[in-house]
């Protein structure tokens, strides 16, 4: 509407004009700052999305915590087969350190089930029965003075086993003396009958079926 009722001459001035302000080095110059500063913003926001994403640990696959699980075991049992080596130890420095060490370990969540594994793990080490048979009678006095402490008994032993950890221990016991040589059968032979003293029948209803089935 303006341009029609302005001369032709005075509309194609205005025109220009607006041209050549839309290409003026000022105005090109501002726009290319304000986009460099909104693509600067996106490829910011961008690198800390990537850092967040990978700097999240992703929650444990069922395969992945069974081989964490798995290693930690391992490490346990070498650390406890090296204390069992060195109870054996002719020094005897070394061999009331690591008595002492098992003295300790006694009470520790999950011991018990860690000396079971042991046993039942052959090697080639030469001192692999000599430590496995230092291990089932470590086991068989946990048995004897925790599995169901009397109250009068001042050498008793207040285990912590859980009743899971009971139930696996009883699911297998049977099963591991009659795998193993006879050095260690005697003592595995000994803590199910101090096991069962208390256990059999009511918490141990499958000892005869298991004892019979092997």
């Amino acid at each position: 509407l303006v341009s029609a009722k302005l001369p032709k001459t005075r509309a194609e001035d205005i025109g220009n004009e607006r041209r050549t302000r839309s290409l003026s080095p000022s105005l090109l110059t501002r726009l290319t700052a304000r986009l460099e500063k909104e693509t600067r913003r996106q490829i910011l926001a961008g690198v800390r999305y990537i850092v967040r994403y990978f700097h999240t640990p992703l929650p444990p696959t069922p395969d992945t915590a069974q081989r964490r699980t798995t290693i930690q075991q391992t490490m346990a049992e070498d650390q406890l087969r090296q204390i069992f080596s060195q109870s054996l130890n002719p020094d005897a420095s070394s061999r009331n350190a690591a008595e002492s060490q098992l003295k300790s370990l006694r009470t520790a969540p999950g011991h018990a089930l860690s000396v079971l594994r042991l046993i039942s793990t052959a090697t080639d080490s030469p001192s692999d029965m000599p430590v496995r048979q230092a291990a089932s009678v470590h086991f068989k006095n946990l048995v004897k003075k925790g599995w169901a402490p009397d109250e009068d008994d001042e050498s008793r032993i207040m285990l912590s086993l859980s009743d899971q950890d009971r139930t696996l221990i009883k699911n297998n016991l049977v099963d591991l003396m009659c795998t193993v040589p006879p050095q260690i059968q005697a003592q595995c032979s000994e803590s199910i009958a101090l096991i069962a003293a208390t256990d059999f029948p009511a918490k141990w209803d499958n000892l005869l079926s298991d004892l019979i089935g092997k």
